[in-house]
């Protein structure tokens, strides 16, 4: 059961366990591979996304500073949700459910780690619409990433193609573009905003 388990989360993690003790390094390259392909093509659709918004962080340079922060947070949050989801099918044998109480989940923690954020950002540059921008995308971004990390393994899965295709690669590159762009288009809303209140008359 142990061995089963430990299967599952490499699997996950686009590999065999077997492979991995016991493979080539050829094989093991021919393996693993493709779902590097995943991270890079999701890394390319993402600075495509930078250029998008380009303007965006000429006007608030503190927006982009805060990328990386973005990105860990969701791939983290993602990553526990995939794990959790793993740990359900295998001692209950239940691949669906759970979903409400993991968002419920992740909304707590998405407010609790964008007030922290929001309070750094706004202790160190003392801009109140990007501190709002950052805080908001947080919490948003932690959701989607929490749900992404059930939804989209078990869609997958649902559609009875390769299993190792639900691994954590193809969700995590899915997981940064979602959240590159709501912390992008949030941003640009609310400095267009805020552009707004301030233009005379």
């Amino acid at each position: 059961a142990k061995h089963q388990k430990l299967d599952e989360i490499f699997q996950r993690l686009g590999l065999r366990l077997e492979q991995h003790k016991h493979g080539s390094p050829w094989r093991g390259f021919r393996s693993r591979m493709p779902w590097l392909l995943s991270n890079i093509t999701g890394g390319l659709v993402c600075a495509a996304l930078g250029v998008i918004f380009e303007s965006t962080v000429q006007r608030a340079l503190i927006i982009a500073l805060f990328i990386p922060l973005i990105l860990t947070l969701a791939e983290s949050v993602s990553v526990q949700s995939m794990t959790l989801a793993i740990e359900e099918a295998i001692t209950s044998g239940k691949t669906r459910g759970g979903l409400l109480r993991e968002a419920a989940t992740a909304l707590l923690l998405g407010l609790c780690s964008g007030a922290l954020v929001s309070l750094l950002s706004l202790a160190w540059r003392d801009r109140l619409m990007a501190t709002l921008t950052i805080g908001l995308s947080v919490t948003i971004v932690m959701i989607l990433a929490a749900v992404l990390g059930r939804v989209v393994p078990a869609l997958v899965h649902n559609l009875r193609l390769n299993p190792r295709i639900a691994s954590g690669p193809i969700t995590l590159a899915i997981v940064d573009i979602v959240a590159i762009t709501v912390y992008m288009t949030a941003a640009t809303f609310l400095l267009c905003l805020l552009e707004m209140t301030e233009r005379p008359g």
